[in-house]
């Protein structure tokens, strides 16, 4: 094998890692977006975009902080975003268009035991990627809404089970806050 070869050889195997490695970090990217959602955490969000980028997703469109500036003031008390079908495709080595599956949950709890409504979504978004400076970030994301509905009150697993086989009522519960368990990953008080 040539000295050429060999040269060849050894760009084309930078490319390759270059590009798994853009591919996990724009994953990361996107699983960082869907957990700032469900904490609401708008520093996260925020992160996860280039300054300049833009978010249309319906409840607010244009600038992305405008859509982050909603995080807080949605009054939901449970929120679940799962993406998956995370399909890449590189425009040039430092940009790339994105498609990505979401399946959202949220709940609206009440004061009443059980109560509260329950919203579904499939949607995807579609996003365009850049990296500056070394990090993937978001420039552009659509959302396009596939199928959504609401759902009425239904009795809660945790409190439905209490007394049958649970010797301790102790879940712990998500929050849509910095008090959520993932930012300390402690255990609460009491356990």
């Amino acid at each position: 094998m040539s000295g050429a070869d060999i040269s060849s050889q050894l760009e084309q195997l930078k490319r390759d890692v270059d590009e798994i490695k853009s591919r996990n970090q724009i994953s990361e990217v996107l699983y960082a977006a869907a957990r700032a959602a469900d904490r609401a955490d708008q520093e996260l969000q925020a992160s996860c975009f280039h300054p300049d980028g833009e978010d249309y997703r319906g409840v607010a469109n244009g600038p992305f902080m405008l859509c982050v500036d909603t995080l807080g003031k949605w009054a939901v008390t449970q929120s679940r975003h799962t993406v998956s079908n995370i399909s890449i495709k590189f425009l040039t080595p430092d940009s790339a268009q994105v498609e990505t599956y979401v399946d959202a949950f949220h709940f609206w709890g009440t004061d009443v035991k059980g109560g509260g409504r329950f919203e579904f979504i499939q949607a995807r978004y579609l996003d365009r990627f850049e990296r500056r400076n070394g990090q993937w970030k978001i420039v552009r994301r659509m959302t396009i809404w596939d199928e959504c509905w609401m759902e009425g009150e239904k009795p809660s697993w945790m409190d439905g089970v209490a007394g049958e086989y649970v010797k301790e009522n102790k879940f712990m519960r998500g929050t849509r806050d910095r008090r959520d368990p993932y930012y300390t990953f402690k255990l609460p008080e009491g356990f």
